[in-house]
Formats: C-alpha cells, structure tokens, sequence
C-alpha cells in the first residue's frame, strides 16, 4: 500500500473537477478527503475513489429539505362559549421533516398559556383544546 499514491473521485463515472463547491484534499499518509461545500438535488449518485490498485465507492442520497408548514385553516373560527373550544389545524411539510413542530395560538397578539390550552401535534393536523374560553 503507497501511502503517496495520489486519489482520483469520480460522480457517476465521471472525473470530479474541484470547485468552490467541492474540495479535494490530500491529507497526507493515504488519506484523501472529497468535501462539498453545498449540495445540490443533482449531486444524488455514485462517488467513486480509486488509488493505485485501490477502489472504494458510495451512493450520496440528497434529499429535498423541509418546508415551513402549510396550515389549511380558515381565517375566521366560530364556536360555542359555554363549553371547552376544540380546533383541528390541518397542515402540510414537504420536503425530508427534520425539526420538531411548535404550535401556538395567539389571540390579541399574546400566546395563550398552556394552562389555558392543551396542544395536541400530530403528523397532519394539531389539535389545539382551550379549556375555558372566554369573549
């Protein structure tokens, strides 16, 4: 094994050309580093190192990011006074969901206190539960 063999990459076949997108570096005793600064949807493929007599390849999946939620929800609500107020919030992400959601309510600009509201996250909708609604 030549520690001082130089590395070649390829992506789909084809020589990888460095870029202010992607780096290659020789890090010294057989060790070669391919590093993209920022990943496009079209560098989804296959990677490829050969050294000398070596070769090693690996699929890159890229994936769409997550999209802020898309709520589906009437602008105007109407319900009842005298008991327990219960709304369904239908939303949608696209993308790859990586981040937790957070869900308030707001009335007159001011969050309501979870003391007064019980929210309820699910995959496609959140359920928010105002315990003693007032005028």
């Amino acid at each position: 094994q030549d520690q001082t063999a130089p590395a070649e990459w390829f992506f789909n076949g084809v020589p990888i050309v460095p870029s202010e997108r992607i780096e290659i570096t020789n890090l010294g005793g057989g060790k070669h580093q391919l590093i993209f600064n920022s990943l496009d949807m079209q560098d989804d493929g296959e990677i490829k190192c050969e050294s000398g007599k070596l070769e090693s390849s690996m699929k890159l999946s890229v994936r769409k990011g997550e999209s802020k939620p898309i709520i589906d929800f009437p602008s105007s609500f109407e319900a009842p006074i005298n008991k327990p107020i219960v709304i369904e919030v239908p939303y949608k992400i696209e993308g790859t969901r990586q981040s937790p959601l957070e869900a308030k309510l707001i009335k007159d600009g001011k969050v309501l206190p979870l003391k007064d509201v019980d929210v309820v996250i699910a995959d496609d909708k959140v359920i928010f539960k105002i315990k003693k609604p007032t005028r």
